[in-house]
């Protein structure tokens, strides 16, 4: 459940690497996040910027270290790619436990999700896009039908093997693929 967006860009906006019109579109960027709700990507419009860099890395850090911020953890490319994550993004924010990031440019940098928002769709007071192992954020899978063993239960997966899975229940064969089919839940082979 989620209770406060945070809306990265306008502390972009407020140091003066986000410029907007008077419509309040951009018009410059030296950094731009981008909301995958749990978490978001950070670009930097010229990756070999040292200064511009600098500023965003004393940004983040300094929101990642404020209580109240949401911001849990802060990855450069390097960590994210070490964790699976690949992109063209500069770094990743995690989100803490009940914050959501927006890509709004204006207004407060945390804002509280009121229920008449999410009533009109404005918000959501749930969303996805946070880090696989974080406690509380596992999903689940069921399937159903001919050829699948009743009550099976896996106790744990990988989100990579759920293609594979649904591709062997068309009859397709993915080969080349990161995740593996889920043998144990169909009934042929037993």
């Amino acid at each position: 459940d989620t209770q406060y967006n945070i809306n990265i860009n306008t502390a972009f906006v407020n140091a003066g690497l986000i410029t907007l019109d008077k419509k309040g579109g951009v018009s410059e960027w030296k950094v731009n996040a981008n909301s995958c709700d749990g978490s978001t990507h950070i670009f930097l419009h010229d990756p070999n910027d040292k200064v511009t860099r600098t500023i965003v890395e004393n940004i983040l850090y300094a929101l990642k270290a404020k209580s109240g911020a949401g911001i849990e953890e802060v990855f450069n490319r390097g960590q994210a790619r070490d964790m699976g994550l690949d992109g063209n993004f500069d770094y990743i924010l995690e989100g803490q436990k009940g914050y959501y990031f927006t890509n709004k440019y204006e207004g407060e940098l945390i804002t509280p999700i009121t229920s008449e928002q999410a009533e009109k769709g404005e918000r959501y007071l749930a969303v996805h896009g946070y880090l696989p192992d974080k406690q509380g954020n596992q999903t689940f899978l069921v399937a159903c039908g001919p050829g699948i063993k009743e009550g099976t239960v896996i106790s744990s997966g990988n989100l990579v093997d759920i293609g594979p899975t649904i591709g062997e229940m068309l009859g397709i064969h993915m080969k080349n693929t990161d995740g593996r089919v889920m043998k144990e839940i169909f009934t042929v082979g037993d």
